[in-house]
């Protein structure tokens, strides 16, 4: 349905009369029906021009308000209320389906997560044209102290665009609203904060060191070594991804969820890595003969799940080491790096060419000769080196339980 505006209608005679017909809004009907109203006799006393009679015949159709947006909130979007849940589960339908840049599918979980735990609850079943500064004020208020601001902004932003959605035949909001940031409250973002996160080169060797299991302890490594991304260095296939030599990172893919999938997060991303020849020689020894993903899962065929990998062995090794509110975790091992770049004077095309950060600088002809200028950038990687010493591998102490009589029993520990 859209708004009914622009109508002229259309002048005929009926019997004795001049007559205008045109369109018209009945509430509890999905069609409109005509309307028929007199303009002047068609004869005699009281005739009109035909400019008089064009002019009357608007006259009439303004006054029915059959051309306004108020008769149309009115009379038709009164017929059904739409709210914010119904509204919410066409709007990420919408995200998948659109032709503009749809959102991939293992990114849907957790929008509808963030919609069902923080949206929905409140506002829910309340009807769409309802949900305005007043509602998302009250929202706010329940995730302070509970969500960070950056997740604060990211979920009312949802709630916002579910608003705006709702849309008529062209395109246009049904329920138009001018959003008030400062009566919502939202707290702001700042990135100074969120950046003061780095580990120095002696954190990273004893966070490599006091890992006891051979797979994570590789994962430090490459993270420290190239400054890639967690999700991108659990996707690294083997065979795909790493030349016989493990000189460079061909970066295609990452992990979403416990899936490996071919898209990235920015188009930047897409990128060769260069490592120095101590991280190279580091990764041949752990690949080997090996095949297929660098860090399978156990059933071998599927990667470690990204989120797993942060809660069962990234943060419980960051707080061993006793660094404390580091936030996003894994961000902290692309700053070391970046760093290391930086302080060993690498230009900032390059750097940004490593670490996937978009390039508005540099023009598409040079960032190409980048990727093709393996040679250059090998010794580039060389030169800067690690920055850090890798700590050899200690493996995991196996304890078992030996039973030395019924009443007692020792552990004997096998290294």
């Amino acid at each position: 349905m859209t708004r009914r505006r622009g109508q002229d209608g259309s002048i005929e005679r009926s019997g004795r009369w001049m007559v205008v017909r045109f369109w018209i809004d009945v509430p509890g009907q999905d069609e409109r029906r005509h309307a028929c109203e007199r303009i002047c006799p068609k004869s005699g006393p009281g005739l009109l021009s035909k400019s008089e009679q064009r002019r009357r015949a608007k006259e009439i159709i303004a006054a029915s308000g059959c051309d306004t947006e108020e008769h149309f909130r009115k009379v038709v979007l009164k017929q059904k209320v739409v709210t914010f849940s119904e509204q919410a589960d066409w709007w990420l339908d919408w995200l998948q389906t659109r032709n503009n840049k749809p959102i991939p599918e293992t990114s849907v979980p957790t929008i509808r997560s963030a919609i069902e735990k923080w949206l929905n609850p409140y506002v829910g079943n309340l009807p769409l044209s309802e949900v305005g500064n007043g509602a998302l004020k009250a929202i706010v208020k329940k995730m302070v102290g509970k969500l960070s601001p950056k997740s604060q902004r990211t979920y009312i932003g949802y709630a916002k665009q579910i608003r705006k959605s709702l849309i008529d035949d062209e395109g246009e909001p049904i329920y138009p609203i001018t959003w008030n940031n400062d009566f919502i409250d939202l707290p702001p973002v700042v990135k100074r904060e969120q950046r003061r996160e780095k580990l120095s080169a002696e954190e990273i060797e004893k966070l490599i060191a006091s890992e006891e299991q051979k797979w994570v302890h590789a994962v430090f490594v490459l993270c420290a070594a190239s400054g890639m991304r967690i999700a991108e260095i659990l996707a690294i296939d083997i065979g795909t991804c790493l030349p016989p030599d493990c000189s460079m990172i061909l970066v295609k893919q990452q992990v979403k969820a416990s899936k490996v999938v071919e898209y990235l997060k920015t188009d930047a991303a897409h990128r060769i890595v260069d490592l120095c020849p101590e991280a190279a020689e580091y990764l041949r020894e752990f690949v080997r003969d090996r095949k297929g993903l660098l860090f399978p899962s156990r059933k071998r065929t599927t990667p470690v799940s990204y989120k797993n990998f942060l809660k069962r062995y990234l943060t419980p090794s960051m707080k061993k080491l006793g660094v404390k509110e580091l936030g996003k975790a894994a961000h902290a091992f692309r700053r070391f790096r970046s760093s290391i770049l930086a302080k060993s004077g690498v230009e900032e095309d390059i750097r940004k060419f490593w670490l996937g950060h978009e390039n508005n600088d540099v023009t598409a002809q040079y960032a190409e000769q980048i990727r093709e200028d393996n040679s250059w950038r090998q010794t580039l990687a060389a030169k800067v080196g690690l920055g850090f010493q890798i700590p050899a591998f200690v493996p995991k102490p196996i304890v078992r339980n030996v039973r030395k009589n019924r009443q007692a029993s020792e552990v004997a520990v096998v290294s």
